[in-house]
């Protein structure tokens, strides 16, 4: 048998439905999010080594060290709060665009073609219905 690196798909495969919020939704989450989070853990973790050593009675000093904590904790909860509207907002309309895909989906046994997240240029088409009557959008 041979190792053929090449894809046996011809087309780019279709798109589910609200694929384009959850493709948003995760770019949400790691372009904004996802390092203050780090930030945030990071610090954390520095800051409670230094408490337990503080506790065990060793020399340094932890105030630095949570002092930090405290700022990439507030760093990361305020872009949290900034963007987490827009993270739930995503995930409702995701969830109302696959709920709405699985009802047209029952479509294609009359002989229509369902299409879900058409791109365009800066916008996406949720559903496309093509078939004997015309094209639905």
């Amino acid at each position: 048998m041979r190792d053929d690196p090449r894809s046996p798909l011809k087309d780019k495969p279709l798109r589910n439905p609200g694929q384009s919020c959850d493709e948003r939704r995760r770019e949400l989450f790691e372009d904004r999010l996802e390092m203050p989070f780090l930030w945030a853990l990071g610090a954390t973790g520095m800051a409670a080594l230094e408490v337990w050593r503080a506790y065990l009675d060793q020399p340094p000093h932890p105030w630095l060290y949570v002092f930090f904590a405290c700022c990439a904790i507030l760093f990361f909860l305020l872009r949290l709060r900034k963007y987490l509207p827009e993270i739930r907002n995503l995930r409702l309309a995701a969830d109302g665009e696959k709920a709405v895909g699985q009802f047209l989906e029952r479509l294609r046994g009359k002989g229509y073609d369902v299409f879900h997240d058409v791109p365009a240029r800066d916008f996406n088409i949720d559903h496309v219905i093509v078939g004997p009557a015309g094209i639905f959008r």
